[in-house]
């Protein structure tokens, strides 16, 4: 690789994190802003209405509207991210990856549980659920009809996407996947050690959804497995609080 082509890949690469980081940082930066305006106003919502503004703000606002103005910017068209109604190859896709994408966590954390001898650091909605666990009812649609869309339209659809054109498909997941759990980061509640095996476990998944969306390139198809994938984890997390509270936490471990 001469000089020239290494610049250009360096450019691509600190686009794309650019891209992930900004997003997460604005994301963090409204809702601290509209927190404190809540604060100062003594204005206060019920936890329910909290997780709805939250996530409606985050993922459905800003990381939307992140895509939105990328591809504006590059003068591209939403055919680029290849959205379209999943045919029975990535119908496939979707079942095989939801629960390949479950049954690799589990096994890499058994893993990594009995060979480090220490948990994972927990997803702060556990804390949430803990807290209120009817509000899983509320989070169930959202993570397949908000979060899971949004932030694949980021990371797979703008990342990994524009990774693609100056390193290839195998790299650009590779990459992607690094980024996507890597700013997870922020998200997570324990020691630095902890914190770090999670965004490794976080790996698996990633690994998955980015070669899904090589596969069928079809941006649709990681969407509605992140989202289900979700939906599941929160699922168990209400169920093993209701029917065994000492293992409810378990089920956060894996959420992203």
């Amino acid at each position: 690789m001469n000089r020239l082509q290494f610049d250009d890949r360096f450019r691509v690469f600190a686009l794309a994190c650019s891209v992930a980081v900004s997003v997460i940082l604005l994301s963090r930066i409204v809702m601290y802003g509209i927190n404190r305006t809540m604060t100062v106003a003594s204005l206060s919502v019920p936890r329910w209405g909290g997780v709805l503004l939250s996530i409606g703000i985050q993922q459905g606002v800003i990381f939307l509207g992140a895509c939105m103005l990328f591809l504006r910017w590059r003068g591209l068209s939403t055919d680029w991210l290849g959205i379209s109604r999943p045919d029975i190859r990535g119908g496939l896709w979707i079942i095989g990856g939801w629960f390949g994408t479950l049954i690799g966590v589990v096994v890499v954390s058994v893993v990594v549980v009995f060979g480090v001898g220490m948990l994972p650091a927990q997803n702060k909605i556990g804390g949430v659920i803990a807290s209120d666990p009817m509000i899983v009812t509320l989070l169930i649609p959202l993570m397949i009809f908000v979060v899971g869309p949004s932030e694949e339209l980021v990371f797979r659809g703008i990342v990994q996407g524009t990774l693609r054109e100056r390193f290839g498909p195998i790299s650009a997941i590779g990459l992607s996947s690094l980024i996507f759990a890597s700013v997870h980061f922020y998200s997570l509640t324990g020691a630095p050690l902890q914190r770090v095996l999670s965004i490794g476990l976080l790996l698996v998944p990633a690994l998955v959804l980015g070669t899904a969306y090589e596969r069928t390139g079809n941006i649709v198809v990681p969407s509605i497995i992140h989202g289900f994938y979700n939906a599941t984890l929160l699922w168990l997390s209400y169920l093993s609080m209701k029917f065994s509270p000492e293992t409810a936490f378990v089920g956060t471990l894996w959420f992203w």
